[in-house]
């Protein structure tokens, strides 16, 4: 018997259904998680429509810009042969996986992270505030911005660039303009990595502060 054409929209009542449609489902919230690699689990409130094993041709209707994961009500849709369109909805939990690097011990905030201290897992991303962190970046020395756990996974926003400079820390102050350069000796006034805009002290007979842009060699280069 082929599937009627439900409108309005119809929850399928538990008795209907089979288990085989999980794996359909999973396929949907995997893609929608695209170009990120992630495995699905994929539990429904009763169980599966036959109507999902039945058909190969089943879209999300009216997808959503947002990754799925979580408790959802979603909906199928397809066009029968004549062209019609048949439409259902069921609800259930999507648990998604993908990988993540923790940390082997504890890490407090401002301490170094690097391979020796670093692994990947699988992780439940599901309810994760924030991007899993892929890998550590290798062009400059990063460090933990919050307290680290092993076995959770590390997020975007919990690494940052290492400072280049410290607050108290005696820098080089540069100032060019055109083919004109000075160069000083200063106290930086706060932590910079590379790229930070912090302040400085320079002693030009009196104390006066200046911002500058941390450069890779620790030079900060002042603005005007």
């Amino acid at each position: 018997m082929r599937l009627a054409v439900l409108t309005p929209i119809v929850l399928f009542p538990a008795f209907l259904w089979a288990d085989s449609g999980s794996a359909v489902i999973e396929k949907f919230i995997a893609e929608a998680w695209a170009p990120q690699i992630v495995r699905v689990e994929w539990a429904f409130n009763g169980t599966a429509p036959a109507a999902l094993a039945r058909y190969d041709d089943w879209q999300l209707a009216e997808p959503r810009a947002t990754r799925l994961a979580g408790s959802m009500i979603l909906t199928l849709e397809r066009r029968d042969e004549n062209g019609v369109l048949q439409r259902m909805a069921f609800s259930g939990a999507a648990r998604v996986f993908g990988s993540a690097l923790t940390v082997k011990r504890r890490v407090d905030a401002g301490g170094p992270l690097d391979s020796a201290n670093v692994e990947p897992i699988e992780a439940e991303w599901t309810r994760l505030n924030g991007q899993p962190l892929a890998m550590l970046t290798t062009s400059m020395p990063q460090v933990a911005a919050r307290a680290l756990l092993p076995g959770r996974p590390i997020l975007v926003q919990d690494v940052k660039a290492a400072p280049r400079v410290r607050r108290g820390q005696t820098v080089s102050l540069l100032y060019a303009e055109g083919n004109v350069q000075v160069r000083l000796s200063g106290r930086a006034l706060q932590d910079g990595a590379t790229g930070d805009v912090i302040s400085v002290a320079a002693d030009l007979g009196r104390s006066k502060s200046f911002t500058g842009t941390v450069a890779d060699d620790g030079t900060v280069l002042l603005t005007r």
